[in-house]
């Protein structure tokens, strides 16, 4: 009996690993079609997560730069275009308030040498909150518009 039980162990020890490898085969597949466990899918939903938390914040980031290089450049089209103006023999503007409403709404400037020539100049396509937004990078020196990278106020200019 010592030696039949020998002869057996190999063919039970066959039946065993074929049925182990059988009932993980029926055990991925239902019905012929190929389906995730709970823990790959839950697995997949944390790396999703944590890609989602990295890159939130940077794509955050990145909208606030680009809206802030928008308003510098607003400002900037309202420091030469007030420059333009005042090249075109207009007085100027006491305050950066008053020049900005002017440049939107549009200024007619007649050229002293040639009274029939004159020129318009308007920033028509800029809406308020584009405005308010482009005048923190802007003062005034009494007649026109100065662009201020920074966004800070200069000491020896003045600001409404």
């Amino acid at each position: 009996m010592l030696g039949g039980g020998g002869e057996d162990s190999p063919n039970r020890r066959e039946m065993i690993c074929s049925t182990h490898s059988d009932h993980s085969l029926r055990r991925s597949r239902v019905r012929g079609v190929f389906a995730f466990s709970l823990v790959e899918i839950l697995v997949v939903i944390a790396v999703i997560a944590i890609l989602a938390a990295v890159a939130i914040p940077t794509i955050r980031y990145t909208m606030d730069r680009a809206a802030e290089s928008t308003d510098r450049r607003n400002a900037q089209h309202f420091s030469e275009m007030s420059s333009a103006v005042r090249s075109a023999g207009y007085p100027g503007w006491p305050t950066k308030s008053e020049a900005i409403s002017a440049l939107v709404a549009g200024i007619n400037v007649t050229n002293p040498a040639d009274p029939s020539l004159v020129i318009r100049f308007r920033l028509e396509t800029m809406t308020p909150e584009n405005q308010a937004k482009a005048a923190a990078y802007l003062a005034s020196d009494g007649a026109s518009l100065i662009y201020i990278p920074s966004g800070g106020q200069p000491t020896n200019l003045q600001t409404p």
